[in-house]
């Protein structure tokens, strides 16, 4: 009951989907329609980017599907998860954002 759950709750993931708010970023990112499309699309490269590898997790051993899959499965299983965001420096990677699952039977 609780892989299928979890595949038709997680699937492939949950992606990001840039929709930025144009009135409020009017005159700082430029004031035609390209420019606010270039802002989205080089938002969810950068996204994919850190969510296709393994260094969103700070073990490095999921990436983010793989996250979203374990998150959903300890909280049915275990009713709770917990979850620290980190910054983790590595060497060779632009990004330093990363996510800690702890369990609730930790």
């Amino acid at each position: 009951a609780v892989n299928t759950v979890v595949t038709n709750v997680v699937g492939t993931g949950l992606m990001v989907q840039s929709r930025i708010d144009r009135d409020v970023l009017q005159g700082v990112l430029g004031e035609n329609e390209e420019d606010f499309e270039n802002f989205e699309r080089a938002a969810e490269r950068e996204f994919r980017l850190w969510a296709e590898s393994q260094n969103c997790d700070a073990s490095r051993t999921q990436n983010f599907v793989g996250l979203q899959d374990l998150v959903l499965r300890s909280t049915l299983e275990s009713g709770d998860v917990f979850i620290l965001k980190t910054f983790i420096e590595r060497t060779g990677w632009p990004l330093g954002t990363a996510l800690q699952i702890i369990e609730a039977d930790r």
